[in-house]
Formats: C-alpha cells, structure tokens, sequence
C-alpha cells in the first residue's frame, strides 16, 4: 500500500483576493474573507479532481516495500505480461514533480537510513514524476512491515500563479463564480460547474496505482 502526506501546505493560494474580486465585478471589501475561502476551496477541487499540484508545496509519500524489480524469476503459473517486473522506477503523486528531498527506508526496529542520493536519479520531465535507479545500484532491502520507504518531496508547477497553466487558473475562477453566486443554496454548491471540468480535464491524472512501480497511471476519462 502507499499512503501521501501533505506537510507544507502552498504559501499563497493561485488567485489573489483582488483577482478574484475583478472575475466577479464584486466592489466591496465585505465578502473578502469569504472570496479567499472559495478560492481555497476551488484549488484544493481541482488538485483532486486533476490529481496535480499547483503552488508548490511538499509531501511525504510511504510504500511498504520496493517491488522485485531485480528478481526476473517468478515460480508457479503468471497469467498475462508482467509489467512491473522490470520496472526500477518509483512514480510519485501529485505532478509536476519539482524536486525530491529525501529518501528513507525503515527496518524493523523503525531506524530511518538515507538512501544517497547517488544511487537514483530524480526524472521530473516524466508525467507523473518518478525516481530511477542508476545503473548498477538495487533497492534497500530489510525493511519494516508498514511504511518501509519515505519520499519526501516538492510537487507544483511553481512559486506564484504565473506558473500554473491558464487553463486551470480560468476554471477555478470559474468554480469561484458559481460558488459565489449561489452560496446558501445547498443543491446548487454541490454541482460543479461543467466548464471548469472542461477547463480541467486536458490536465487530469487518474487511477494513480498503489503500486509505485506500475506503468499504468493514465485511466479512463470520467465526467
């Protein structure tokens, strides 16, 4: 199993209060603190829905143990290609990835060894990112049950909104408008507005796998 941890939150949000203030005509400083709450709340729906990061912002991300990547014998009866068996990479969530800080294993006395940085190369041009292993170098071995290996690391396109695509940045003000204008109204806040989605789909990852060495990140495109 993995499990992603969110640890420093972005420093800003992708749409300042006045920007979002000028999408929807509103004049007045009164509902300011509720304009910085939508704002925040459509960012954090389309990180979900797009399964990406915007503002940078740094996470932990656990798995178990590394596959057998380096044991191309399998004993009784495999239906169908094995895609994972070769693969010497570990995919992180949340693209774009910018950089990796760390990376530790665990045994079972729960003491943390730093995994150089020497042995892997950090592949961020990947979609999503992924750390590899140079050539000659294996996988720590030895490792607690639970939670054997964690990857710290910075995901998102950038420190300020001019980094994050157009697109996306259109559609959370979108999402921003039509929760404005119907705030109060329960039926109506729970809809998502179908241009946002439009807006957000060329930029959508789905069904990333438990497994980090699975190839098979991209899935089906639901509305």
């Amino acid at each position: 199993m993995a499990g992603l941890k969110l640890i420093t939150a972005p420093a800003s949000e992708p749409i300042s209060t006045s920007d979002a203030k000028s999408f929807l005509r509103v004049d007045t400083s009164d509902d300011n603190a509720l304009i910085d709450r939508l704002v925040k709340t459509a960012r954090i729906f389309c990180e979900e829905y797009t399964g990406r990061a915007l503002i940078n912002q740094t996470y932990e991300f656990y798995i178990d143990a590394f596959s057998e990547v380096d044991t191309p014998l399998w004993e009784g009866i495999r239906i169908g290609a094995d895609i994972n068996l070769y693969k010497n990479y570990i995919n992180l969530p949340r693209p774009p990835l910018s950089s990796v800080t760390s990376i530790y294993t665990y045994d079972d006395a729960d003491t943390g060894t730093l995994f150089p940085t020497t042995s892997y190369y950090v592949d961020s041009i990947a979609l999503p990112g992924r750390i590899v292993l140079r050539n000659g170098q294996t996988w720590p071995s030895s490792l607690r049950t639970a939670n054997g290996v964690k990857v710290t690391y910075i995901a998102g396109y950038g420190s300020s909104a001019s980094d994050i695509p157009e697109s996306l940045i259109t559609g959370m003000k979108e999402h921003v408008s039509y929760l404005y204008e119907n705030r109060g109204d329960d039926e109506k806040v729970n809809n998502i507005p179908i241009i946002a989605k439009q807006l957000y789909m060329p930029y959508r990852i789905l069904s990333f796998s438990s497994n980090p060495f699975s190839n098979n990140t991209l899935g089906k495109v639901i509305f």
